[in-house]
């Protein structure tokens, strides 16, 4: 059942290795490293393997398994797998509760990805809330950490109230809480909501606040600001695909549905809001790579950078040609890749939170390898061919839009990014730092993987693509 090896076997994972924490104290780590590695190989795999024909219910509908829900929790747990496998070894960290709760972040946000209704993705999102908050708040003093808590709390009852609320209206305008079901009713009597608008904008605002995305901090907040690159890749990243998600499942498919020429999604109200939605994030492209350019710190400008490539995202979402949906599902795992090989090679040349960029000039010519692999990665979330979202960029801008004027600004500003931190990469410095970079043969080969991926994935767009057009099959029909 597709169910036992998803959700179940991702919990099971996550009681086994609590008990095991309770039960055993010595040389507890390893043990757990293993069993978290083994649980996500396996629900990973059963991922690949399992084909699904039609939507599968559980819980009264409140989570559903289907082609769209598989691709996006693929790659929400091969991002994790990706983190958990990218020291080589067990010893990486030293807190075994650090694990742990990389391990249910991990769970809750496959559990907001299969969500069905408006309250299972509320308690997924504040279970993904509250892991999140004990992964990142590792090197923060007791009182920040108690300060922290404190606002952790007042999201979880606003969460909680905010989706008490979205519930309820749900309920007394359609009767319904499935979506599916919410859908069908709003197709039948398009008249049925007269507070339309604000509905699809609250929709809207949801899957950007939960997304993180510049210049809304996210549910985490300032948490990154003192975090490991990895705790940050793995937050971003998770939560960046769970906003994807409500984005489709909450504003797509609830108001939109396939129009008669098979081309585009067409609202079924009278009212549309994508227009505006897009010249929303549009404004958005405009501003970030101002900012990004503008910034003294090198992770700082970074996160900018992984921000833009998932407004890119949204961006296409808002389109709503199915088409470049189907991109969609592709560009996602590009971004994980190169999030991941982002992370792992800064980590290697020692630039962290206070890394000024006057930091980096020189860097490359310490470590050649990471430089090299993370002026990749940068390229890759850049929006350049031949990587995959540098592709989807490509497809975007072929859409008669008059807003694709500002993608191909936002594009040219962030390619001067790009071009300035490689040049600065191996750019003879003032002077040249104390450091000292060390790659194993893991770390070696494990770089040189991500960026074949990088390459292949964009090269080999096309083959690539049925993939993604067969996972939307269940939100909007066949292709």
């Amino acid at each position: 059942m597709p169910l036992t090896t998803n959700i179940i076997a991702l919990s099971f994972g996550l009681v086994v290795m609590v008990c095991l924490a309770v039960v055993l104290e010595k040389k507890i780590l390893p043990k757990l490293w293993v069993v978290a590695g083994l649980m996500l190989g396996f629900v990973i795999l059963s991922q690949i393997i399992i084909k699904i024909t039609e939507p599968i219910n559980f819980f009264r509908g409140g989570l559903v398994y289907d082609a769209h829900t598989q691709m996006l929790s693929l790659w929400a747990l091969i991002l994790s797998a990706l983190i958990h496998f990218s020291g080589g070894g067990p010893d990486k960290k030293g807190a075994v509760h650090h694990l742990i709760l990389t391990f249910a972040l991990t769970f809750f946000a496959v559990f907001t990805i299969h969500s069905n209704r408006v309250y299972f993705t509320a308690i997924g999102v504040i279970g993904m809330l509250i892991s999140a908050t004990g992964v990142l708040f590792d090197n923060y003093q007791p009182e920040e950490k108690f300060a922290h808590l404190q606002s952790m709390a007042k999201k979880i009852f606003l969460i909680s109230l905010f989706g008490a609320i979205l519930t309820a209206t749900l309920i007394s305008l359609t009767g319904q809480t499935q979506i599916e079901e919410v859908h069908l009713a709003l197709s039948r009597q398009p008249d049925l909501i007269k507070n339309i608008l604000s509905l699809q904008i609250l929709f809207i605002i949801c899957s950007f606040v939960v997304g993180g995305f510049f210049p809304i901090n996210g549910l985490f907040g300032t948490l990154k600001d003192k975090a490991d690159n990895l705790d940050i890749v793995l937050c971003s990243g998770l939560f960046g695909i769970v906003g994807i998600q409500v984005f489709i499942k909450y504003v797509l498919t609830v108001f939109y549905s396939i129009s008669i020429n098979g081309k585009y999604l067409e609202s079924i109200v009278k009212i549309n809001l994508l227009d505006g939605a897009r010249l929303f994030v549009a404004f958005i492209l405009f501003v970030t790579p101002l900012i990004m350019i503008g910034q003294k710190r090198m992770w700082e400008g970074l996160v900018l950078l992984i921000s833009n490539a998932f407004w890119i995202i949204i961006f296409v979402l808002t389109i709503a040609e199915k088409a470049l949906l189907a991109h969609v599902y592709l560009a996602v795992p590009a971004i994980i890749f190169a999030l991941v090989l982002l992370a792992t090679s800064l980590k290697k040349l020692e630039i962290n939170n206070a890394s000024l960029i006057e930091d980096w000039l020189g860097r490359g010519r310490k470590g050649v390898g990471p430089a090299i692999a993370t002026v990749f990665a940068i390229w890759a979330l850049s929006g350049f061919p031949p990587f995959y979202l540098g592709i989807l960029a490509q497809k975007t801008l072929s859409v008669n839009k008059i807003e694709n004027i500002i993608l191909l600004w936002n594009l040219c500003l962030v390619g001067i990014y790009a071009l300035r931190l490689s040049v600065m990469a191996f750019h003879a410095p003032l002077k040249f730092q104390d450091i000292h970079i060390e790659q194993t043969k893991f770390d070696k080969a494990y770089s040189r993987i991500l960026i074949l991926l990088l390459i292949f994935m964009g090269i080999f767009h096309q083959p690539l693509y049925k993939y993604g057009a067969y996972s939307i099959r269940h939100l909007f029909g066949d292709y």
